[in-house]
């Protein structure tokens, strides 16, 4: 009898918690902390549920295509190509809330489970996406499927199988003749700067981009003229120049106003930023006579016209130097004038093909190599102030162009620097070569000046706004470059090199 009875309860407990709560389950709530996606379905019901589903998809769907992004390619899936199923939806999510024994017949909570979902690998979008024999397409549709599911936006992430070639369209490419420069070098950074890849905000420096050794510390020329190259690409597509410097003189190589001065020992580099969507990629070939510049990637919205427009001729001094040699009305030129220049450089930026705007780049100023010619010191016709030679006559043997042709005036001359008063034995130690180089710089900067106000030394009211910041600009660097060799001189006192009198003599003289 007590067996029959336990057996009676049994079945009647069973009853109790198996067949009335199935029965019951589709009039009651979810329990707390359900989610189906990203929706909260917690003490909803299931036509609740479904009408909530129905609405959030359809809001979805309406969102325009869902984008798929990787480093060199931007994708689109139509959204309508992703179904979703909220039938078998349903049906997991009744059986992952249902009771069961192992939670002592309570009702899970915190239950998530994703929209049951498919895509139609048949759309003409999953098409061109499979077609892309560099994807990995199954690992692409799983993240597809998973951001759905959940009803996010993305964008999804491409994967690429690796070592595959990618496919990438040429943005822009600039041939330059090569100039003569060491090969040794060109040949070491063309090798360090080809293939490297530039992502979407990342910033490109010139000078960290090359693992320069110490020897090549000296190779300005050649830096300048591969950063010109780059500098020439980095226009023409989705960059934003954070520094460039412009070079004093118009170089033999590329377009005027449209070139970059890189030195590591001078701290010039060229930084640009990728404002784009997608990677880009540089591509260098060196050639006998041509290096060519690529940049690879994929092709913008946005697309660049760069031109120069305001030009203005800036016609080069004449400087008189005496020799007791020549006769009166005979003159020999020493160094040819060539004309300096000012110019805006104008990016033009198009949308689609159509004008948007145009931005000013650069404002370049070019120095004038002056004439320089020889005449003989009782020259009756030369005006005063024309003679750099003050008070001393140079004889012409006295005169020697260097290597670049520039005057160099021999140490004990008037017109003399720093370095020409520097020992001639040490003209090999490493600080020395930079006071030259400084010195070199600060002079071609004095010359750029003289220049300017010979052109305006009739009237200073005709100055415009720009060329009088110029003027103050360059008058501020010389005075910087000047105390900078001043500095490197101390250094070479404190080492030893130099004693301390030169110092004394050196800010005697400035005085």
């Amino acid at each position: 009898m007590n067996v029959k009875r336990a057996l009676y309860v049994l079945i009647a407990f069973i009853v109790l918690i198996v067949i009335i709560p199935t029965t019951t389950l589709a009039a009651s709530k979810m329990p707390t902390g359900t989610k189906v996606g990203i929706i909260s379905v917690e003490n909803k019901t299931d036509e609740e549920i479904r009408t909530m589903l129905e609405n959030e998809i359809l809001i979805w769907q309406a969102k325009g295509d869902l984008t798929l992004e990787g480093e060199f390619d931007t994708l689109s899936i139509d959204r309508e190509a992703i179904h979703f199923d909220i039938d078998a939806t349903l049906e997991e999510l009744k059986d992952k809330t249902k009771r069961k024994i192992s939670t002592f017949f309570k009702r899970p909570k915190n239950v998530y489970i994703p929209l049951v979902t498919e895509v139609d690998e048949a759309h003409s979008d999953f098409q061109q996406l499979m077609e892309k024999s560099h994807i990995e397409y199954e690992s692409v549709i799983t993240k597809v499927t998973e951001v759905a599911s959940d009803l996010q936006d993305g964008p999804v992430t491409l994967t690429y199988i690796e070592d595959a070639e990618i496919p990438l369209d040429t943005v822009a490419e600039v041939k330059l003749e090569i100039p003569n420069l060491s090969t040794a070098t060109l040949d070491y950074v063309v090798e360090e700067l080809d293939g490297q890849l530039i992502a979407p905000n990342e910033m490109f420096s010139f000078l960290e981009s090359v693992d320069t050794p110490e020897k090549l510390l000296n190779s300005r020329d050649e830096s300048s003229f591969l950063a010109t190259g780059l500098y020439t690409l980095f226009l023409q597509a989705e960059f934003e120049v954070l520094e460039r410097n412009p070079q004093l003189t118009l170089p033999d190589y590329g377009e005027k106003g449209i070139n970059a001065e890189v030195s590591q020992r001078d701290r010039k580099d060229l930084v640009v930023k990728n404002i784009g969507e997608s990677s880009y990629r540089l591509s260098l070939d060196k050639g006998k006579k041509n290096l060519t510049f690529t940049l690879e990637g994929s092709k913008e919205a946005n697309t660049y016209e760069v031109k120069v427009e305001n030009e203005q001729e800036i016609k080069p001094r004449t400087i008189y130097r005496y020799s007791k040699k020549m006769n009166p009305g005979e003159q020999e030129v020493v160094q040819a004038g060539k004309s300096g220049l000012t110019l805006d450089v104008i990016r033009s930026i198009y949308e689609g093909g159509t004008y948007v705007d145009d931005e000013v780049i650069s404002r370049d100023l070019y120095l004038p190599t002056p004439t320089i010619l020889l005449v003989s010191p009782d020259e009756p016709d030369i005006e005063e102030g024309d003679s750099t030679a003050d008070d001393e006559l140079l004889d012409e043997d006295d005169i020697f162009i260097d290597e670049e042709g520039n005057i160099v005036i021999p140490s004990g001359t008037s017109g003399g620097s720093i370095v020409d008063s520097l020992p001639s034995d040490i003209k090999d130690n490493a600080i020395v070569q930079q006071i030259e180089e400084i010195d070199d710089i600060q002079k071609r900067y004095s010359e750029f000046l003289d220049s300017i106000l010979n052109i305006y030394e009739d009237s200073v009211e005709s100055v415009d706004p720009d060329t009088l910041e110029a003027i103050k600009i360059y008058e501020e660097r010389i005075v910087e470059l000047e105390a900078l060799m001043m500095e490197l001189v101390k250094e070479l006192v404190e080492e030893g090199v130099l004693d301390k009198a030169f110092i004394e003599q050196v800010e005697g003289g400035a005085k």
